[in-house]
């Protein structure tokens, strides 16, 4: 918030969320455009109940590509989503960063 401006953009919208998260125990700690440039969006959670987790992540927006990333946003592994969403696995207390390319980007 003092360090960066809002993006403000004209325009109208159905009111919807951007990211779900189909289990309760993963918590979404970071949602934020990747530091490349890009205009790539990163999102980073964990899994906070000490449990192996299987989850689905919908998206409120249309998506091109997913990948998994490290902690520095290199892509590592592109991941397969259908419908704005994919599906992943968390371990114990993992930290897991996605970066996805967004489709009609303005």
């Amino acid at each position: 918030e003092l360090n960066c401006l809002p993006l403000v953009i004209k325009g109208y919208t159905n009111d919807c969320a951007m990211l779900s998260v189909s289990a309760e125990n993963v918590v979404v700690d970071t949602v934020k455009q990747a530091e490349d440039g890009s205009g790539d969006v990163i999102v980073r959670m964990y899994e906070s109940g000490n449990s192996f987790t299987r989850c689905r992540i919908g998206f409120g927006f249309d998506v091109d590509k997913v990948y998994i990333t490290n902690m520095l946003e290199e892509p590592e592994k592109e991941i397969v989503f259908d419908k704005n969403a994919v599906d992943v696995e968390l371990k114990t207390f993992e930290v897991l960063t996605l970066k996805i390319k967004v489709k009609n980007k303005i």
